[in-house]
């Protein structure tokens, strides 16, 4: 059985220090997926949680533009008390307007005092949770963040939540319980360093909550797949990893 891939987590856009080898461009990443078979992806621009969330999205949309076959956007937001976005009901609103299905939340990145404030978030989320929009988390942090995602999934149990970077190994044993307690938790596997750890959480949890990303250009879109691909498990459920999670994902979102 042949694998169709959907990537969860491709970027353009350049960033500080950033590797010459490294594309950034919309044909650049359409070659590394040519190259590795990888037939669609959701991107996000590096302007969006590195310089500004407006401009971000709005150049990502225009560069995305001709490419919807196989290239859609994921819009990185967060709450509007600074005005750099509107109230969570009109993001979402906007986001339908540009075909946009998932949203991108960075927390503690680079520096950033932005984290994750129950009371400043409670909008945004629940509008996204409305619109049944998944939210892609990441958080550039060495602090525990399990008691957040874990108010995050409890609190808003149909919004679909995806941790992105959780690529430390030593951290795997944590996702067990949350993958356990919360349908509404999905892990998107790009960089994971655990031994034959997604045939683990397969063994005991099934497939159904891990999501396929290569996180390209940080990593080769060929690293997470082969470690999809080469897995000792069933057909059905590499392809639920490779495409079929999100995708089902997707296709939940309400117009």
């Amino acid at each position: 059985m042949r694998l169709e891939f959907f990537d969860a987590n491709a970027r353009i856009g350049s960033v500080p220090n950033h590797n010459p080898r490294h594309g950034t461009t919309v044909d650049e990443l359409l070659r590394e997926m040519d190259l590795f078979g990888v037939a669609r992806a959701i991107v996000r621009h590096a302007w969006s949680n590195r310089w500004d969330i407006a401009r971000g999205n709005a150049e990502l949309t225009q560069r995305l533009s001709g490419h919807e076959d196989r290239l859609r956007p994921a819009w990185a937001v967060m709450h509007e008390h600074t005005g750099q976005v509107p109230p969570g009901p009109q993001l979402v609103d906007r986001m339908r307007d540009e075909g946009v299905k998932l949203a991108r939340l960075f927390f503690s990145a680079w520096g950033s005092s932005q984290d994750y404030m129950p009371w400043a978030y409670g909008e945004l989320l629940g509008a996204l949770q409305e619109a049944r929009i998944p939210v892609m988390i990441e958080w550039e942090s060495r602090r525990p963040v399990w008691n957040d995602l874990a108010h995050i999934c409890a609190t808003y149990t149909a919004l679909p939540v995806v941790l992105t970077n959780a690529k430390v190994t030593q951290w795997e044993r944590d996702w067990y319980p949350l993958l356990a307690t919360y349908p509404n938790f999905h892990v998107e596997a790009a960089g994971y360093q655990g031994w034959r750890g997604l045939e683990g959480l397969c063994r005991q949890l099934g497939p159904r909550q891990i999501i396929f990303g290569s996180r390209y250009p940080t990593y080769q879109v060929g690293q997470t797949m082969s470690m999809v691909a080469r897995m000792l498990r069933p057909a059905e459920e590499r392809q639920m990893i490779a495409s079929g999670n999100l995708e089902r994902l997707l296709a939940e979102v309400t117009d």
